[in-house]
């Protein structure tokens, strides 16, 4: 485990780990190569190829787009996630139909176009979570001249220590488990294992190479994550966050990972309370996704949108608070699966009134979505929270603002049963988490506030009584 630093005493790991930082910055290329521009077009993004003798290839940015069916929802996680650790963006896209209704269990679709009608020009067979699967897609991205061979081939070494240290786990937990800080240090101690991997792997490899950015980028990503978490959780430090900023701004300043990178220096801010800074970082993500309905862009309006209600908050600003609306706006249009962009839609709605019938029906119509997802066993732990507050935010409506209290019970009772969910209804947690699924439903249900809905049910008891 990793031990909290006490007052007055610097620990070794937080000395090698600073030791390890300082790498970060040390990173040269040959400014003065003769470097031959051409230009590119992938989903939309315009990406400088520059070629260095044919030798290799340097990316501005990256971008893939991924389709994918319910039933294929843990495939897309591992192969997203170790995406995201190299420095691609990925736009994921759940469709429940077109794929579904079209493809086998354990396929799923990587498409490098706007279009969904593409979406099967590239399928990929899944038999198990090994190299060759990793091979594959790099294959499909080096066939898209995205990547050359040899960067493709060298970017195994990185799925190696991704693997060892469950990062596809860790990552995932640290997105929806953030809550749970026992996990989260467990969360921590991987991120940590696989940076310490990564500065091995990076110190003997050719710093002139895409593999050489592809590391130092994964490796700012898991410590800048680790510094997140531990300020989150009040853990004190472990790494020093102005030698990642430095590392980050070194990659954006030789234009690699441009969106990434600066979505990392955004986060960072954003933890640190820095507002102005992490409002600049996130529009020149923006910017670099030139105006497009992306998921990754709607994730992006979202957090915006999150900044802007916490200023008008604490400061009483209703002009703050609308233009957190219009982010939200912004995240609901880029990326129409964003449950919680669309939910503060509706709960400010709710909130300026007038509106009620409206707002009733927009609930319900998410409701039959999540209803879809959890009866027929696909939720995540966000989905089953999600539909927890629909019941609740329903029952509130129908008790406060609409006055039928016999149908709020019955909101209110339907929320009451998902506190009892059974790891049968949420097969995908056995799924992904094999023999440690109970510990994690368990976490899920003691986040549900289950004693508020109980006086709701007991107050619309007695006035129906």
């Amino acid at each position: 485990m990793l031990p909290p630093n006490k007052e007055g005493r610097v620990c070794r790991e937080k000395e090698e780990s600073r030791e390890r930082l300082r790498s970060f910055s040390s990173i040269e290329l040959d400014a003065g190569s003769e470097l031959r521009g051409t230009k590119m077009r992938s989903l939309g993004y315009e990406i400088d190829v520059k070629k260095n003798m044919g030798e290799f290839v340097i990316m501005r940015d990256l971008c893939l787009d991924v389709y994918y069916d319910f039933a294929n929802l843990k495939n897309y996680i591992y192969l997203s996630n170790f995406l995201n650790l190299c420095g691609f963006v990925v736009n994921g896209y759940l469709v429940q139909e077109e794929i579904s209704t079209t493809t086998e269990k354990n396929n799923f679709g990587i498409i490098l176009a706007d279009d969904i009608k593409d979406c099967f020009l590239h399928t990929i067979k899944i038999e198990s979570k090994n190299n060759d699967v990793i091979q594959q897609l790099l294959n499909l991205i080096e066939k898209q001249q995205l990547l050359d061979h040899e960067t493709s081939k060298a970017m195994l070494t990185i799925f190696d220590i991704f693997k060892k240290n469950l990062l596809w786990i860790h990552m995932y937990n640290d997105k929806y488990f953030f809550y749970d800080i026992e996990l989260m240090k467990t969360v921590c101690n991987s991120y940590v294992k696989a940076e310490t991997e990564l500065h091995e792997l990076y110190k003997k490899t050719d710093k002139k190479t895409i593999l050489a950015n592809h590391i130092l980028f994964a490796r700012c990503f898991l410590a800048s994550r680790v510094v997140i978490v531990y300020n989150r959780c009040n853990l004190g430090s472990f790494y020093d966050a102005s030698l990642i900023k430095r590392a980050i701004q070194d990659l954006i300043q030789k234009e690699k990972f441009l969106t990434l990178s600066n979505f990392l220096l955004a986060e960072m801010c954003r933890n640190e309370d820095k507002t102005r800074d992490s409002i600049r970082y996130y529009n020149e993500c923006l910017s670099l996704l030139k105006g497009k309905n992306h998921s990754f862009a709607s994730v992006i309006w979202y957090y915006k949108g999150k900044i802007n209600e916490k200023i008008g908050e604490v400061f009483n600003d209703a002009k703050t608070i609308d233009n957190a609306i219009k982010c939200y706006l912004k995240a609901y249009e880029s990326d129409s699966h964003n449950f919680s962009a669309y939910y503060k839609i509706l709960m400010n709605d709710e909130i300026k009134g007038g509106h009620y019938a409206y707002v009733e029906n927009e609930y319900l119509k998410l409701l039959d979505k999540y209803k879809f997802i959890y009866e027929n066993n696909f939720a995540q732990p966000e989905d089953l929270e999600n539909l927890f507050k629909l019941y609740f935010r329903l029952g509130r409506l129908c008790s406060r603002r609409l006055n039928d209290k016999r149908q709020a019970l019955y909101y209110f009772q339907e929320a009451e049963k998902l506190g009892k969910t059974d790891i049968v209804q949420m097969s995908f947690l056995e799924e992904f988490y094999g023999s440690d699924a109970e510990k994690y439903l368990s976490t899920i249900r003691n986040r549900l506030p289950m004693s508020q809905i109980r006086i709701n049910i007991e107050d619309c008891e007695w006035d129906l009584a």
